[in-house]
């Protein structure tokens, strides 16, 4: 009988970065606005020539507002096709800001930070500045682009690396330890001879620490905020246009029943945890002949129909987004994960007040993407690009397309104006690789100011029905009735 179905149409996010000469406007924190989990919904450190912002300093940060040590795995995914560029473990001390950068420089992606105690808490060797930063680049680093090019082989190095240029980052939470007191604050309370810094929070639970889940249901729980900063800077260092966007914040219920995500701390180390660990969180290639390197549910790639692994992991270590669901670890199964995923996308589609992705829906879809925009040069220079991101999509196959459904200006008056439109062809294939990142930029015959509304269409969403004999595949429709599968949706 099958029990769940994987819908992914739900699975879009819209990002509107407003952007000002000279300074910024954005929305500060409020209170209780933390998660166990964190998408920075777009980065691109393009120019304007080159379809971008033209804003190519992209700066990070991710806070742990705690009073405990927080561990979160990092990863950085590019727009076509969500694979990854670069992951790592962050260790934050109670109540500390990790900050990073993203920016291109002489025709590379690089990565840098410089904030050292982190950096060193964390187990990286700053290599950089007096040693107080750590610098990557992809000419230093070629594995910043080696699985772009595994999953495309056909591609050359140009394009592996064009393809690094714009994306999206995930941050997901995986456990957190608390301090002692006085004189023994950088050791853990359950074992005060071990010291804290510089060891994963798998190290730390080896040595007797106890490591705790980041919960829901306490104050370990919606700890993380984030924010990304999108800056051109002068030859001078000089700030000469900023916008800023504050991360979504993702929360889940998988820390329920306490267990946090304990991976070892090398990719071919976790490969050999796999053999006894169902949520296994080292991927290899699709597989279909007897059981695949690493996880049996997730291939480092893109959704394989007939392989073992079906799901896509694009990333080669760690969790990912579909680890967030609970209440208990992800089995490693293609039905557990398909699932995990049907609950994951389907409550993202909700309108949810607090976003709660798995306890909080109430039934109303998120059909459109609202924003108000400037479009104008005179007298400010001022202009609203839109990003949509498929953040999901890597996992499945699904072909989608974002248009204007509508536009307004400031006395009601509606323009008939030609759009382009954002197409994204669904399951990514050497030939017709997805874009799960992409900006959209009005045209220049559109109001000075107003406001607009974007529509989705689904053409291909799908579904993984979660059938203890076959695990079928079928195309799925309608998220209003939830019964069956068809040709179309519109959930955004």
């Amino acid at each position: 009988m099958k029990t769940k179905k994987l819908k992914a149409a739900a699975s879009i996010i819209l990002m509107a970065a407003l952007v000002v000469c000279g300074f910024t406007l954005g929305n500060a924190f409020a209170q209780t606005t933390g998660g166990n989990a964190l998408l920075y919904t777009y980065y691109d450190v393009r120019t304007a020539a080159a379809g971008g912002l033209g804003l190519t300093d992209n700066y990070f940060t991710v806070t742990n507002t705690s009073t405990d040590w927080v561990q979160a795995h990092v990863r950085v995914r590019t727009g076509r096709q969500s694979i990854e560029l670069l992951d790592f473990d962050v260790l934050l001390s109670p109540k500390d800001v990790f900050a990073f950068d993203l920016y291109e420089a002489g025709g590379d992606i690089n990565f840098a930070s410089c904030d050292t105690h982190t950096l060193i808490n964390s187990g990286f060797d700053p290599n950089y500045n007096n040693n107080t930063c750590v610098v990557i680049n992809s000419t230093t680093s070629p594995n910043m682009l080696s699985l772009i090019q595994t999953c495309n082989p056909k591609e050359t190095a140009a394009q592996a690396l064009a393809d690094t240029l714009k994306g999206y980052v995930e941050v997901i939470g995986e456990g957190a330890v608390e301090p002692g007191t006085g004189s023994n604050k950088l050791k853990c309370a359950s074992k005060t001879s071990q010291t804290i810094p510089g060891y994963t929070i798998y190290d730390l639970d080896k040595a007797g620490c106890d490591v705790l889940a980041l919960s829901d249901y306490d104050d370990l729980g919606n700890v993380l905020e984030g924010r990304v900063y999108y800056a051109t800077v002068d030859s001078d260092m000089v700030t000469q246009r900023l916008a800023y966007l504050n991360a979504e914040v993702l929360d889940s219920r998988r820390g329920r029943p306490g267990d946090p995500i304990l991976h070892a701390d090398t990719y071919n180390a976790e490969l050999i945890n796999c053999q006894s660990n169902d949520g296994c969180w080292a991927y290899g290639p699709a597989s279909s002949a007897g059981d695949p390197v690493g996880a049996n549910d997730l291939n480092y790639c893109f959704w394989s129909e007939k392989s073992t692994n079906q799901f896509g992991a694009a990333a080669t270590f760690g969790p990912t987004l579909v680890d967030l669901d609970g209440p208990v670890l992800r089995a490693g199964t293609a039905t557990d994960t398909a699932q995990r995923l049907d609950e994951l996308s389907y409550n993202f589609a909700g309108v949810v007040v607090p976003k709660d992705m798995y306890e909080g829906w109430i039934g109303a879809w998120k059909e459109y993407a609202d924003s108000h925009f400037f479009n104008t040069v005179d007298p400010y220079d001022m202009t609203t690009s839109f990003a949509f991101v498929f953040p999901f999509q890597h996992f499945i196959d699904e072909s989608d397309v974002i248009s204007i459904n509508s536009i307004y200006d400031m006395e009601e008056n509606t323009p008939t104006i030609t759009t382009n439109k954002f197409v994204s062809p669904g399951l990514p294939t050497e030939t017709t690789p997805g874009e799960e990142a992409s900006l959209f930029k009005l045209t220049s015959d559109a109001y000075p100011e107003g406001w607009v509304r974007f529509a989705v269409t689904a053409t291909n969403p799908t579904c993984n029905d979660s059938d203890a004999t076959d695990n079928v595949r079928c195309s799925s429709t309608s998220y209003n009735d939830g019964t069956g599968c068809g040709d179309s949706t519109d959930v955004v």
